[in-house]
């Protein structure tokens, strides 16, 4: 009998690796970190490991200072004796950065991709941030599973609000918002934006209706850092005549002081998913990423079928707990990505080619 696969929860993460234990069977652990006095790190796990799956339960906002922990919990499970290791990290970074938009640059996303892919065996994260990139199966070799929050965000709007306008800051949020105006069965708006610099947009009014009495303008977008672009959509909506807003964002990784110039701006209120910690948690989704971990592990059902290749039709099997993510046909070798006929429905899945993306700003 297999033993039950081992939950290695970083700093930061004990709630959401609880909840992944109590999901899947799992045994938690937290490794134990060693500071010497030049700054390195030594890590030590006192749980069993050799034969078992593991799975490391990291969100990754500010990367750079989880890095080190990250490669060397991987590292160490993988010496002494994991059979998988999986990672669930609610946050993915370096997406954004998709293209090289200068001379001497990179592609970071790939590079990421690549150095991420040599530690682990499986990836469940939580609206990544994909733009030019398709999908993570274009930059990740190993299983990515790539959740949607928005079933969550609508859960917590639905007895909240009773005429909401949903907007989004730019084209790019189109992707979020579409399928959270459909489950709520609401009108929704798309702004338009251009980046000038890191804390610096500019927006214009795109398709935003008129003022209406009675509705309820909420801005809605996958992450909150500058908060630049918040700022500058609640500065339109009051010069257009709109009353406050609510901002809502999947991934808050702005500090404390945004949400009192938010407020100073025009805002109602920022709420944030609770996958990254922050003042402004209020939607839940660790229970959407313990079932999703769950079933990667193979210790949840996940329901198996297959649909057609959309270039030599002949049929491809897939997981729902695929959606997002993608695979190369057994048959012609095309590479394919799963998704939904009606995002944000439960409705019919199919396999998509991938394709490469447009060069837009970021």
């Amino acid at each position: 009998m297999q033993a039950a696969p081992l939950i290695c929860i970083l700093p930061g993460n004990e709630a959401l690796g609880l909840g992944i234990a109590s999901a899947c069977g799992g045994e938690p652990c937290r490794p134990e970190i060693h500071r010497f006095p030049d700054g390195e790190q030594r890590l030590c796990l006192s749980a069993s490991v050799a034969g078992r799956d593991a799975v490391l339960v990291c969100s990754l906002e500010q990367p750079d200072a989880k890095m080190a922990t990250l490669h060397f919990a991987a590292s160490l499970l993988r010496e002494l004796g994991a059979r998988r290791i999986l990672l669930t990290a609610p946050y993915l970074p370096y997406l954004r950065q998709d293209r090289a938009f200068a001379s001497g640059q990179g592609i970071q996303a790939r590079h990421y991709a690549s150095w991420l892919s040599g530690l682990i065996d499986g990836l469940v994260t939580l609206d990544p941030h994909l733009h030019r990139i398709r999908s993570l199966s274009q930059i990740y070799t190993v299983p990515c599973v790539a959740l949607s929050a928005a079933p969550a965000i609508a859960a917590h709007l639905r007895p909240r609000l009773t005429r909401p306008l949903l907007i989004g800051p730019d084209r790019e949020s189109a992707q979020w918002l579409q399928p959270l105006a459909q489950q709520l069965g609401v009108p929704c708006a798309v702004l338009g934006k251009k980046r000038l610099g890191d804390r610096q947009v500019q927006i214009d009014l795109g398709e935003l209706p008129p003022p209406d009495a009675g509705l309820q303008p909420v801005l809605v977008d996958d992450i909150a850092a500058s908060g630049a672009t918040l700022l500058e959509g609640l500065r339109l909506l009051r010069a257009r005549g709109y009353p406050p807003a609510l901002c809502v964002v999947v991934h808050a990784l702005c500090d404390e002081a945004l949400d009192s110039a938010l407020r100073e701006a025009g805002a109602t209120q920022l709420l944030s998913c609770n996958g990254v910690a922050h003042p402004s948690n209020a939607i839940d989704v660790r229970p959407l990423l313990a079932q999703a971990t769950a079933s990667l592990l193979g210790t949840a059902p996940a329901p198996q079928a297959s649909l057609p290749c959309p270039l030599c039709g002949k049929p491809v099997g897939f997981s729902s707990a695929l959606e997002g993510s993608g695979l190369v046909c057994p048959h012609c070798a095309r590479r394919l990505v799963l998704e939904r006929q009606w995002p944000g429905h439960s409705g019919e899945m199919r396999w998509a080619l991938v394709e490469s993306g447009d060069e837009d700003e970021p």
